[in-house]
């Protein structure tokens, strides 16, 4: 025979199950920006699953950085990006995703590959969407 407390210790741990999930898909959904269209290209292989280990940069046409929570104005990138890129990422060998507008400028995305480079990160992806076959 089986005791109502047991149960409704299962069913406590399957709601506290959900609230995690549901709390943790909301931070993977905050750091992608929809104002951001990826360039195209005509082959390759487009990124649709995100690595676990991952940290998503959006670089704006205005060169504006996002990186999670954080928002950097062109003007501040060189001066703050090292040091949120300290904070944000534990592991090194964590997968930086590079989602640059198709219109910024590319001294915009050099300058932060370049900061990347300096603080020691190996693992950088740059997405483009696919053209779609005529």
């Amino acid at each position: 025979m089986m005791s109502s407390g047991s149960l409704s210790s299962m069913i406590d741990i399957i709601f506290l199950l959900i609230i995690f999930f549901v709390v943790t898909a909301s931070f993977d959904a905050e750091q992608l920006d929809d104002s951001i269209i990826l360039p195209k290209i005509d082959k390759g292989i487009s990124a649709k699953a995100l690595p676990l280990d991952k940290i998503i940069i959006n670089i704006f046409a205005n060169g504006a950085v996002k990186l999670g929570f954080y928002e950097l104005k062109t003007e501040h990138i060189s001066a703050e990006l090292p040091a949120i890129l300290k904070k944000v990422i534990t592991n090194k060998d964590a997968t930086l995703i590079i989602n640059a507008d198709g219109k910024t400028k590319h001294k915009y995305v050099k300058n932060v590959l370049n900061i990347i480079a300096k603080n020691g990160h190996k693992k950088v992806h740059i997405n483009s969407t696919i053209n779609a076959e005529d």
